[in-house]
């Protein structure tokens, strides 16, 4: 994760010792996991733990609640763009 704001909740997941076991769980399903896989599923499974603390409440920062739903589905489209006022 790269967003200073979400640092006290990785510790607090990790502290909570809710990924201790997260690793070898991940290489039992698929032993053929790199590094870079594991952490991809990691940071998968912290947005989802989240996500679930925001929606219970446990989790009051407006900016951090933002964040857990991800980024919008909605997109601005333009019939065309204007290139050196042309």
């Amino acid at each position: 994760m790269n967003c200073a704001e979400l640092d006290p909740y990785i510790v607090q997941a990790l502290n909570a010792n809710v990924f201790i076991e997260f690793d070898s769980v991940i290489l039992q399903r698929n032993p053929r996991l790199t590094d870079v896989q594991v952490e991809k599923e990691w940071e998968k499974s912290f947005t989802i733990w989240l996500r679930y603390r925001v929606e219970q409440g446990f989790i009051t920062d407006s900016r951090v609640q933002e964040i857990s739903y991800g980024p919008s589905k909605i997109v601005r489209v333009y019939p065309g763009y204007i290139v050196n006022v042309y």
